[in-house]
């Protein structure tokens, strides 16, 4: 699968045409003047998980010289030892609109060239340590192939480890550990002093959530959710510059493809039980909420893709879906009916637990509820996910495919993406008070049927990560799904 972007630019390598015409230059003449040096920006990001010039870490950088006559380049690197080792940029100066990051061994810019291409990649933070084998990615390896140009391969966002215990943290957040991975293309006439302007090469994802619901004079429902995951995301991809050079313009154009894997995973947040915000509740707020993080705190950075979804219907599938760790009350003033689970009354108001379906009442208790999810995503594009749960024409989703029925399978699956000793299907209250996480589906019900009496509804928004910019091609910036 190829996922083409409309808007990035990066560096790929042009197929040399005569081995006597790669012999000429001296990559790193004793020239006077100053060594070369890099200006960065960062194109405008929306959220504070992504990279910015004040966060912005060490880069990686690959050059080489370029023969505009022939439209060819020239074998030797500029800059990178060969085609697997990039050079090392790090920051040596920051102001509020600028900064200069530098090479660690000094580079000058070599006589017999005048014009060079620079491509340069990386998803480190200001904060983080050098790493060890000087690759500035989190994870894959990278490629500058003559033929191909320079590749990142096999990269795969980063999740969150659930062995690590809580401590002063809120939750496990994926978005938290993925990163910004950003990359920059210019080709620039002889000057030692480089600008890059670095370019997003993910998809950014966001999902909110309300409850609409307003009879609020009668009776409410509250909704409380303590996990958002996205299910049966692609997880690792490859990204290839695939490019020509414009003889008649002397430029470079450049055309770069993700190509996805086989391989898919879960990614999204699970909160802690002593979260200040857990469990978050959603009923009433004025606006959508982030349930995967806080203003941003949690957002995802995914392989751009395209995917079908669940069908909705199937036990089993490998189509993508939204997944929430959630439950539903319904309150009411006035007498307690007999017989269900029910809470104490308190100033005239009991609730009844409407989900997950227990026997007795448990404020601790969640269940798994799946929205089906159709995948499209674009490099350097955010998707916003708004859903509207148990608003007024609206539910809480559907009994979720792929949860295993087998005790030893099923606690195997939760503990794959929810952390902690948590209580699985307990037959009464557990003690002391844990989460008890509730997958039996009820008698009369089956995978698919909706846990209440409506779909989900929501609305996907899609912008670029630059303010203002519509999409190249002028559509699809309001996409309305609603759940079969």
């Amino acid at each position: 699968m190829k996922i083409k972007s409309f808007s990035m630019a990066m560096l790929a390598a042009m197929l040399a045409t005569s081995c006597a015409m790669e012999e000429v230059v001296e990559t790193n003449g004793t020239l006077a003047g100053d060594p070369i040096d890099f200006t960065p920006t960062v194109n405008s990001p929306t959220r504070a998980v992504s990279a910015t010039l004040s966060n912005l870490g060490d880069f990686n950088v690959f050059a080489k010289g370029i023969r505009s006559d022939l439209g060819t380049l020239y074998k030797p690197f500029l800059i990178g030892t060969d085609r697997y080792t990039p050079s090392v940029a790090s920051r040596m100066s920051l102001s509020e609109e600028s900064g200069t990051w530098q090479l660690e061994n000094n580079v000058y810019w070599p006589s017999d060239i005048n014009t060079a291409l620079f491509w340069a990649f990386t998803d480190r933070k200001a904060s983080d340590p050098k790493t060890a084998n000087g690759l500035c990615i989190s994870s894959g390896t990278v490629d500058f192939y003559e033929t191909y140009g320079p590749q990142i391969l096999n990269y795969s966002p980063l999740k969150a480890d659930l062995s690590k215990p809580i401590g002063d943290y809120t939750g496990w957040f994926d978005g938290d550990y993925q990163r910004d991975l950003v990359s920059a293309f210019t080709q620039q006439t002889k000057n030692p002093h480089v600008s890059l302007s670095f370019h997003h090469l993910l998809s950014q994802i966001e999902i909110n959530a309300v409850s609409k619901h307003s009879k609020q004079d009668e009776e409410s429902r509250i909704v409380k959710i303590k996990g958002a995951w996205l299910v049966n995301v692609i997880s690792s991809g490859s990204l290839s510059a695939q490019f020509s050079y414009d003889q008649s313009t002397q430029t470079a154009q450049d055309n770069p493809v993700w190509t996805t894997g086989g391989n898919v995973s879960s990614y999204g947040t699970v909160y802690s039980g002593n979260d200040r915000t857990v469990p978050i509740v959603v009923n009433g707020k004025p606006g959508p909420l982030n349930i995967l993080g806080n203003e941003g705190h949690g957002n995802l950075m995914l392989i751009p893709q395209s995917k079908k979804s669940w069908d909705g219907t199937s036990a089993s599938t490998t189509g993508a879906y939204l997944l929430l760790l959630c439950r539903i009350d319904m309150g009411h003033k006035g007498e307690v009916t007999p017989g269900s689970a029910v809470s104490p009354t308190i100033n005239g108001v009991h609730y009844h637990q409407q989900f997950p379906v227990s026997s007795y009442y448990d404020e601790d208790a969640y269940g798994l509820t799946a929205i089906p999810v159709p995948v499209d995503w674009e490099m350097n594009k955010k998707y916003t996910y708004n859903l509207d749960i148990c608003g007024e024409n609206s539910g809480a989703g559907k009994y979720p495919p792929n949860v295993p029925t087998d005790p030893t399978e099923l606690e195997k699956y939760l503990k794959s993406f929810i952390p902690g000793d948590y209580v699985i299907n307990a037959t009464s209250k557990p003690e002391p008070s844990k989460a008890n996480i509730i997958t039996t589906i009820p008698a009369g019900k089956n995978v698919g049927e909706y846990v209440l009496d409506e779909p989900i509804q929501f609305k996907v928004t899609v912008s670029t990560w630059d303010e203002g910019t519509e999409w190249s091609n002028g559509n699809d910036l309001n996409k309305t799904v609603a759940e079969e």
